[in-house]
């Protein structure tokens, strides 16, 4: 298995699959944090605490292009947030809720320079 997350320049790549397309930034008037898509038609998650009270934020696409976002949903206790974009064909990234081993391979998202690395915990 192919499996790369170098943090500074170099490839991110996830089992040969190029993440960061699928990994944003959401800008807000108060701040900025990471995001990524769980569909490609325009669904993302990101921090509760990054939107705060916002109705609608900033997205920056791995492009580097801005398209505004409608924040659908938020959970403060669980800090997450969903928003919507209004265009598809996103790469999305998918999630799991299946307990993990010691030592699994995970994703994170850094908070605005969205780099990708796997650790080895």
């Amino acid at each position: 298995m192919k499996r790369k997350g170098v943090r500074g320049g170099g490839e991110r790549e996830f089992d040969g699959v190029d993440v960061r397309p699928g990994v944003v930034t959401v800008r807000t008037p108060t701040g900025h944090g990471s995001g990524f898509f769980i569909s490609s038609d325009g669904y993302l998650l990101t921090n509760q605490h990054v939107v705060g009270s916002a109705k609608t934020v900033r997205v920056i696409l791995h492009s580097g292009r801005h398209v505004p976002a409608e924040v659908l949903r938020t959970d403060a206790a669980r800090d997450i947030a969903l928003l919507k974009v209004g265009e598809k064909g996103f790469r999305s990234l998918s999630l799991s809720f299946a307990e993990l081993p010691v030592g699994a391979d995970v994703l994170r998202s850094e908070e605005h320079t969205s780099e990708l690395q796997s650790h080895h915990d």
